[in-house]
């Protein structure tokens, strides 16, 4: 099983007293974006477009990503409370019911030659992705997205960075 994963990797302080972090990320594929929109950083990620089909549908299907928190429909970004355990339940299973639909159309695609950077699009969201992040400055980061106001998948991994830089 794949979890949520923040691990410095690199971690040294140059003549000038500039800290450079490199970490290895591990995070729901959907979330991508929110670290992307990040300018800051430097990062290279895993690519579904290099990865044959087979293995990725695989993957999804061992694996699949859930989101950590089910909140309730409301205006703006961010979430309401906590679906109630029965809905939250019904949610969860409309979530991997999906990823089956997904998983389907993917291999259909496959057996009629498509490449793998159109199959595996479909299967993104269930997907894990890891990145490699390096950077000198972390503090916009962490005020956007280990924040209550940041999407929870997000949130669980700054908070993780931050607790892991904080101990190095």
């Amino acid at each position: 099983t794949t979890v949520y994963e923040a691990k410095i990797i690199l971690d040294s302080i140059s003549p000038d007293r500039v800290r450079l972090t490199t970490w290895s990320l591990t995070y729901p594929r959907f979330v991508h974006a929110e670290l992307t929109t990040h300018r800051m950083f430097s990062r290279n990620s895993s690519s579904s477009r290099a990865i044959p089909n087979e293995k990725l549908r695989a993957r999804v299907i061992e694996d699949p990503v859930m989101p950590v928190s089910w909140g309730s429909k409301r205006a703006g970004m961010q979430a309401g409370e906590e679906l109630p355990e029965e809905t939250r339940i019904q949610a969860q299973r409309i979530w991997l019911d999906a990823s089956w639909a997904m998983l389907a159309a993917s291999d259909k695609l496959d057996a009629l030659g498509v490449h793998k950077q159109l199959t595996n699009r479909l299967i993104e969201p269930w997907m894990w992705i890891t990145t490699l992040v390096t950077a000198t400055d972390f503090a916009n980061w962490f005020a956007l997205r280990d924040s209550e106001f940041a999407q929870p998948e997000i949130a669980r991994v700054a908070r993780m960075m931050r607790v892991e830089l904080s101990a190095a």
